[in-house]
């Protein structure tokens, strides 16, 4: 076997990878007598058919494969040997001549070529002279009092209204209509619920606020803008939701209000355990540290993960990447995308790219392993954030634990790859934060937004 590297520049190159009769053939006829004792030739035992019979169909199919796997082992190893940094995946090249490949000659050798990206030389030191901006947003009053009343509401109980508002929950008996009077032979729903507020029609939502417990003529079909939604209102399946667009009448026996909850000991106990908090004093100060000031402090860690790539990407601005071979792959690995849509995203691609470079540069300089306990604490937080989007901020620790355990035990792939690329990225940032000098910096979160948008410009 020959393996050759010819560097087109600094960043691109194409390996040649020769295979000769010597470096395969032993191989070959070892996979045609396996293939031969496990084939069911007409006419034969099994075992015992003619190794020309099994030459003749097998051989060149067997090469193929064999080539195939014996190409990719030799490149993986020359790339592990030669300690090559590689972009993308290896192409076949299409700039040099190939001779066409016999593979019914039994004497033939074998060329196989690749296009290659190299990473360029990148300088990823951290010294006390990099300077990144870490913010401080400051809570005030007016978020604490904003919070204090998405408790009271979250931890609020259902009372009986006498007229129906947005957010109340209404319930009553569905007759389904026809020619503007109750269809006898059309649907009945018992105990048929909705909320106004999510009802996605305005016309059909305003039907309903305001009114009291009365028959409301309204249409379902118009009201809810898909056929699952219509379909669990209607307690039908899917397929026979799509057939009632009729209106119904509405006949509201129930009219549920949430009233919040009081300010008062027994707030404090559903919010945070019991006996946690004994004041609203304490109360504030509590959801000002551990509620507001946990989300805001994620907040201003995601920020300097940004400002952080920004400060290094901008180092090796000048570095020569191979910016033709990577549109090439991009292309090779997303066949709908377009010309137009490829240069548009392509500078955010390139600049994710060098990121990623820079921080497995850092991650090698200082040692950094991902560990099993790092794979779940990113897990545990995630569940955290997922019981938060459901409008429950503060789970019990041991409720997290059991989500996250079971999304690693699911073992989704995008799951696990997002989990460690999480933890690799926390891990690398916490080096940086500990390397470089932190310009500490206050800032009301209404600024802090504005960074963001700045960054659209």
């Amino acid at each position: 076997m020959n393996i050759v590297r010819k560097d087109l520049d600094a960043v691109n190159a194409i390996i040649s990878i020769e295979l000769t009769p010597e470096d395969y053939n032993e191989d070959l006829l070892k996979a045609m007598k396996d293939c031969r004792k496990r084939a069911d030739f007409k006419g034969f035992r099994p075992g015992m058919a003619p190794m020309s019979l099994v030459k003749k169909m097998y051989r060149k199919g067997l090469l193929v494969d064999l080539l195939d796997r014996k190409v990719g082992e030799a490149f993986n190893n020359y790339i592990k040997e030669n300690n090559l940094n590689i972009l993308g995946e290896p192409m076949p090249n299409e700039t040099e001549n190939v001779e066409e490949m016999d593979f019914d000659n039994e004497t033939a050798s074998f060329t196989f070529k690749f296009d290659i990206a190299l990473a360029p030389e990148i300088n990823a030191s951290l010294t006390k002279k990099d300077k990144i901006t870490h913010y401080t947003i400051k809570i005030d009053d007016a978020t604490i009092d904003q919070q204090v009343k998405a408790y009271a509401s979250q931890f609020g109980d259902f009372v009986e209204g006498e007229e129906i508002g947005a957010i109340d929950f209404v319930e009553g008996t569905l007759r389904e209509m026809k020619d503007g009077a109750v269809d006898a032979q059309g649907l009945t729903v018992e105990a048929a619920s909705l909320i106004p507020e999510y009802l996605k029609a305005e016309d059909q939502k305003a039907l309903f606020v305001g009114k009291k417990k009365e028959k409301i003529v309204f249409n379902p079909a118009k009201a809810f803008d898909n056929e699952g939604e219509l379909a669990r209102f209607l307690k039908v399946s899917k397929e026979e939701a799509a057939v009632y667009t009729n209106d119904f009448e509405m006949e509201v026996t129930g009219i549920r209000h949430r009233e919040d909850a009081k300010i008062d000991q027994a707030l404090f106990d559903k919010a945070f355990g019991e006996g946690t908090v004994k004041s609203e004093e304490e109360f504030r100060t509590k959801i000002a540290d551990e509620v507001i000031g946990k989300v805001y402090r994620e907040d201003a860690d995601y920020r300097f993960g940004i400002d952080a790539e920004k400060h290094f990407v901008a180092r090796i601005e000048d570095s020569a990447f191979p910016v033709e071979f990577l549109k090439r792959w991009v292309r090779s690995n997303n066949q709908d995308i377009t010309e137009e849509q490829l240069e548009k995203d392509f500078p955010m691609m390139l600049e994710g790219l060098k990121w990623q470079l820079i921080k497995d540069q850092i991650a090698k300089d200082a040692d950094v392993k991902i560990e099993e306990e790092d794979i779940k604490a990113v897990a545990y937080e995630v569940a955290r954030m997922r019981f938060a989007q459901y409008g429950m901020p503060n789970v019990p620790e041991e409720m997290a634990k059991n989500y996250g355990d079971k999304m690693l035990e699911e073992k989704k792939p995008e799951d696990i790859r997002n989990f460690y690329e999480r933890a690799f990225e926390n891990k690398v940032l916490a080096v940086i934060r500990e390397k470089v000098t932190l310009v500490e910096k206050e800032i009301s979160y209404e600024d802090f937004e504005k960074l963001f948008s700045n960054d659209a410009k």
